[in-house]
């Protein structure tokens, strides 16, 4: 079910029926849960730490939440870059490796631009996930009540 979910979130976005073996390999070895994983779990950890380990500065200006914002962003668009680097050309689906090393097809030009692509769309749903962690921690924090989100 978990898999279908983010399978359909991360296909109505990025999906050609001509490259039907890469999707198939993201959603049987379960890399579409991983890339949700990603943009769920990277923003709780640091809204989380702005919110109740940020103690230095109780006087922190709405740019050191903006600043958290963005190295949770490179964060998202690293890790999920990589997995999905690894996820699709460190795979052991026989399938997958002889469509990416058949020169006649550009399957490998789709293939390398595919980690970029969820990157940026992690990116996306990163900024959705950690404003609303954001929003939801703000309520309990006794220093940061002062920050816009």
């Amino acid at each position: 079910m978990i898999r279908e979910f983010f399978a359909g979130i991360y296909e109505s976005v990025i999906y050609d029926a001509a490259y039907d073996t890469i999707f198939m390999h993201l959603f049987q070895d379960w890399g579409y849960v991983y890339f949700g994983l990603i943009f769920i779990v990277i923003p709780l950890i640091f809204s989380a730490l702005f919110y109740f380990l940020y103690f230095w500065n109780p006087y922190s200006k709405w740019w050191h939440w903006l600043i958290w914002l963005l190295v949770c962003l490179i964060f998202v668009f690293g890790i999920t870059f990589g997995v999905a680097n690894v996820e699709i050309f460190a795979s052991d689906n026989d399938a997958l490796i002889h469509a990416l090393s058949d020169t006649g097809h550009s399957y490998y030009e789709f293939a390398s631009l595919l980690p970029f692509l969820y990157g940026i769309l992690n990116i996306l749903f990163g900024l959705i996930v950690f404003l609303l962690f954001s929003w939801i921690f703000k309520q309990f924090s006794k220093l940061h009540g002062h920050i816009p989100i």
